[in-house]
């Protein structure tokens, strides 16, 4: 892209207030996610949630074959590895198409759906809600829990960064 065009994108992703708008995360899936690592530290914080999580859960969505969402899946690589190491059948959801396009490029081990489930009219609820550092980026987190509540039959799963005194830019809250 030309040089003018990037300094748009960035003068418009840091305008205040425009964090969780899909403009801003629209910008930077296509401008600078991968150059500033977003798939790797999606594959990580995955990982961590999967070294993390209790047996008895990582077996009740296998043997009970529950659907699972991964709410703010990006470009799908933590979803990717949900799928391919629990061997869970998920479906990564995400407000940005440009992320989705990128999910579905590459990824084959779950479904990808571009949605906004904050202002979404009901849809059919998964049985468990995953979601991975999303929380962070809300000002009212938990007004944004409740709405996912909707859409989890059975279990939330969170992971969220804890105490982090240094907040970094994008995050509104401390958890």
């Amino acid at each position: 892209k030309p040089a003018s065009d990037r300094t748009e994108q960035t003068q418009a992703m840091n305008q205040p207030n425009d964090i969780n708008s899909n403009r801003y995360w629209d910008q930077r899936f296509v401008t600078d996610w991968e150059s500033n690592g977003g798939p790797a530290q999606s594959r990580f914080f995955a990982q961590v949630a999967i070294e993390s999580m209790p047996q008895w859960l990582v077996q009740a969505v296998r043997w009970n074959r529950l659907s699972v969402c991964d709410w703010g899946c990006a470009e799908g690589a933590g979803t990717e590895a949900i799928a391919q190491v629990l061997g869970w059948d998920v479906t990564g959801i995400d407000f940005s198409g440009p992320a989705i396009e990128q999910a579905k490029l590459h990824h084959t081990h779950a479904r990808f759906s571009h949605e906004n489930l904050l202002e979404s009219p009901e849809r059919p609820a998964f049985d468990v809600v995953f979601s991975s550092n999303t929380l962070e980026h809300f000002s009212t987190p938990w007004s944004v829990f409740d709405k996912l509540t909707r859409y989890a039959s059975t279990y939330i799963v969170l992971l969220l960064p804890f105490r982090e005194f240094e907040r970094h830019s994008e995050h509104e809250v401390t958890f």
